[in-house]
């Protein structure tokens, strides 16, 4: 089965894994705070990024105390089919269970989202609707770089229905060369203004 995965859900799903960041900040001459760059970019203020990491931090832990309850789990399915005969309704239970964590797991995933976007402006849902219709060029940009569009092609060899194209006099397959970044022409200049 494919999953289908919103955009936005996968760009709060990488803030969550970066929430860890933020429970690990530990006070010093120069402590990072978390998110600078989407800070920035949604002009933040400083609650509401502490209200997104407190969401994040209740999430992890939630998170964590399934996995272990997860892991029990495992170790008692293992523990059930070691044996015999085999009982099917001791390993059902267990699998449901998983079955059940997973399903809260994912639940509170998305309430998650929905307590941080409830702490964005309208704005700020504008803008982040700006970074939710980027998302969706990236397997474009990949293909990009993997078709030498974007990026000079590199190591590469491929059997997709195409003849196999091997480019075996490249920098990037030269031992001590670094790989030169260039953008098309395009890409190139000056983007500050632009939202």
């Amino acid at each position: 089965m494919v999953r289908i995965i919103h955009p936005l859900a996968a760009f709060l799903f990488v803030l969550g894994c970066v929430s860890s960041q933020a429970q690990i900040i530990i006070p010093g001459p120069n402590p990072q705070p978390p998110f600078q760059q989407v800070k920035a970019y949604l002009e933040l203020t400083d609650a509401q990024v502490t209200q997104i990491v407190l969401n994040l931090n209740d999430y992890g832990r939630l998170v964590a105390q399934r996995q272990q309850r997860m892991f029990q789990v495992q170790s008692e399915i293992q523990e059930e089919t070691a044996k015999s005969p085999l009982d099917p309704a001791a390993l059902g239970i267990r699998y449901a269970e998983i079955e059940a964590i997973c399903r809260n797991v994912r639940d509170e995933g998305i309430a998650a989202q929905n307590r941080n976007l409830a702490v964005l402006t309208d704005a700020q849902k504008a803008k982040l609707k700006v970074l939710e219709d980027a998302s969706k060029l990236f397997p474009i940009i990949n293909e990009a770089q993997n078709a030498g569009l974007l990026t000079p092609p590199g190591s590469y060899s491929a059997s997709l229905g195409y003849p196999r194209v091997s480019f075996l006099f490249s920098p990037a397959v030269l031992s001590g060369c670094q790989q030169p970044v260039v953008r098309p022409d395009f890409l190139r200049g000056d983007f500050s203004g632009t939202p």
